[in-house]
């Protein structure tokens, strides 16, 4: 929920306004579904290199090691998309979406 905030709207001139971030949300999500999506197509290389790390430790090394490579490939490729998409809704909010809203007229604003 959007916390309020001390500014007024440019239409109605209410000091009923709140932060809005729906660019840098979806953008988050997006990017860090694509990134976990990259990650997950780039398991096969995590797990290689998890399985050669894991080799020391016999069979049960390699098994978890690439397991463990495969999911922190993927871990890691979704936390970097989702912060990317969060850099480029930024953007975008600020641009073209607005970062403020009022309650009472609806008006979307950045100031």
């Amino acid at each position: 929920m959007p916390q309020p905030f001390d500014q007024f709207c440019p239409v109605c001139h209410s000091p009923n306004v709140e932060r809005r971030a729906i660019g840098q949300r979806t953008g988050c999500v997006a990017g860090g579904v694509a990134g976990a999506a990259l990650g997950a197509s780039g398991a096969l290389s995590g797990a290689e290199a998890g399985a050669l790390v894991g080799a020391v430790g016999g069979p049960v090394g390699i098994a978890l090691g690439s397991l463990a490579g495969a999911v922190l490939g993927g871990l890691f490729g979704g936390a970097a998309g989702c912060a990317a998409g969060s850099k480029v809704g930024e953007v975008v909010d600020q641009r073209y979406l607005g970062t403020h809203a009022c309650q009472n007229c609806g008006h979307a604003f950045t100031p």
